[in-house]
């Protein structure tokens, strides 16, 4: 995947940061990561704010972060569709909810998800920043999502995680954040990765713990479920039997997948 990484001169500014980063976009021609590091919050924000409301940016689809605590302003242009997959295998899954009697009716109408949606408000470290996750769950009575997935290239990996630490970090609605992380050999082979990280009070100093499945390839019969309660997905929107058992099933994203490359092979 093509990647951009600079750091504007100190005095830069927003208006020129802008226009610099326009360009890069316009100049996409494929997926692509443009990266600026070193953007102080008080240009950042602003930055943000104006290419939100580019009728180009939204063309090309572009996804937009800036992180304040690490001053890292992120832009993926045209993300292919292997990076959105995980957007049918949430929403099916939520529907096999409905199915299964996990949720009834009031509680499938209360529950909202997204792509690209602008989140500000974040707070501590993290004031000023504002994201476009890749998909969120967000009951409709909760200003946050509570449910984040963020997807991307393996060696993306890094800037993911510095989002799960804006989503966990800079607030404390989200609950569950899946990081996907893809590779493709020259062969066309796929690779994948889920990175779960969750609140707990016995995690690390940053109280969030993580587990790893694999995508591609299939692992061994074990562990292959994303599991959390109805309890943490809706927040504090009152809902019944709050601390029963819901799942996303990674085999459904594996299905979604290699269907989504059969089409393509076609």
């Amino acid at each position: 995947m093509p990647r951009s990484q600079e750091v504007f001169p100190k005095d830069t500014t927003p208006q020129k940061m802008v226009l610099n980063v326009l360009h890069q976009i316009r100049e996409a021609e494929q997926d692509t990561e443009i990266i600026y590091e070193q953007v102080e919050p008080e240009k950042g924000g602003l930055v943000y704010r104006f290419l939100i409301e580019d009728e180009e940016v939204e063309r090309l689809a572009a996804r937009l972060v800036y992180n304040s605590f690490s001053r890292v302003l992120r832009i993926k242009v045209m993300p292919p569709e292997l990076h959105d997959a995980h957007q049918r295998w949430a929403i099916n899954s939520s529907r096999v909810w409905c199915i299964q009697g996990l949720l009834n009716l009031q509680e499938s109408n209360l529950l909202g998800n997204g792509v690209g949606t602008t989140f500000a408000g974040f707070t501590g470290a993290y004031t000023g920043s504002a994201a476009e996750p890749d998909f969120f769950f967000r009951p409709d009575t909760s200003d946050f999502p509570t449910i984040v997935i963020e997807s991307g290239w393996e060696d993306s990996m890094p800037h993911l995680r510095a989002d799960k630490d804006l989503w966990m970090l800079g607030n404390q609605s989200v609950q569950l954040v899946i990081l996907l992380g893809w590779t493709v050999t020259g062969g066309g082979t796929v690779g994948g990765r889920a990175e779960i990280w969750r609140r707990t009070a016995a995690g690390g100093g940053d109280g969030l713990t993580s587990n790893e499945i694999s995508i591609f390839p299939t692992p061994s019969p074990g562990l292959d479920s994303i599991s959390f309660t109805k309890g943490q997905l809706f927040g504090q929107a009152g809902v019944t039997a709050p601390q029963t058992i819901l799942s996303l099933e990674v085999q459904m994203l594996r299905e979604i997948i290699g269907e989504l490359y059969n089409r393509l092979s076609e």
